[in-house]
């Protein structure tokens, strides 16, 4: 965290934007914080749980799938899918 006049003046330029009116306390601020990176990491473990690699081919053959029809349907009368249809399902196994 900054000092308390970086805070200050941070909070003056954004204020303008985001229409609070009043500082978080220091307190929470830290909650928040907290809050933000324990969300992600518990999604991680979620993920890393529930989503096995069987999942995750499966996936990627759906994605391809779609593509594979979007590659039949022309996008503003002229353009296809076309050449892309396998960049996604291709990066995704990565």
């Amino acid at each position: 965290m900054l000092s308390q006049p970086f805070v200050d003046a941070a909070f003056e330029l954004n204020k303008v934007i985001s229409g609070q009116a009043v500082q978080k306390t220091r307190g929470e601020k830290m909650a928040s914080a907290v809050d933000h990176l324990l969300g992600g990491a518990l999604g991680q473990l979620y993920v890393k749980k529930y989503f096995t690699e069987d999942a995750k081919t499966q996936n990627v053959i759906d994605i391809y799938d779609v593509f594979t029809v979007l590659d039949t349907v022309h996008v503003k009368g002229t353009m296809t899918v076309g050449k892309n249809a396998l960049l996604l399902p291709m990066m995704l196994l990565k």
